[in-house]
């Protein structure tokens, strides 16, 4: 096998990985979803029951909310902010802790880029479009969580010249 032909296995095996992991992550958050609308669903129709009213929107049920009620307990727990479920997901989507430091991000985006490079594939192949999609949601994360962390990172884009 000649030394083109294993690099180019090398970099489909890494956005093949890339690309299953990105889609784990889809799968979590997509089941997160469907289990606080359950909760939320559930404590509804808790209190409906309690104050005797009939309920203020009919539910209707679909096949992917198919599953039992959550319990108790998780729809006590409240709801995190929009802000902070989406820096989460951009931590998880760079493969770094939450809370980490700019120095982190700035390492994994670099560390991703380099294994997402679509020059590496065929002009017009699924590998560099798969790359390419992989490419766009690292930067979109990588963007949000500079503007987090980095106070001082759209400071200049503001300005008018």
């Amino acid at each position: 096998m000649s030394w083109q032909r294993r690099l180019r296995h090398l970099a489909l095996s890494q956005v093949r990985a890339i690309k299953d992991r990105l889609d784990q992550l889809d799968a979590e958050d997509h089941d997160s979803l469907l289990t606080e609308r359950n909760a939320r669903e559930a404590a509804l129709r808790e209190l409906d029951d309690e104050v005797g009213l009939p309920p203020l929107r009919p539910s209707v049920p679909d096949a992917s909310s198919a599953r039992p009620s959550a319990s108790a307990p998780e729809a006590a727990t409240p709801a995190k902010p929009e802000r902070e479920t989406a820096l989460g997901r951009a931590y998880r989507i760079l493969g770094v802790p939450d809370g980490a430091d700019l120095s982190e991000v700035e390492a994994a985006y670099h560390t991703l880029a380099n294994r997402c490079r679509s020059v590496e594939f065929a002009e017009g192949s699924e590998e560099r479009e798969t790359a390419d999609a992989i490419m766009a949601r690292v930067d979109e994360a990588y963007n949000q969580l500079r503007e987090a962390l980095n106070p001082a990172a759209g400071r200049f884009d503001k300005l008018e010249l």
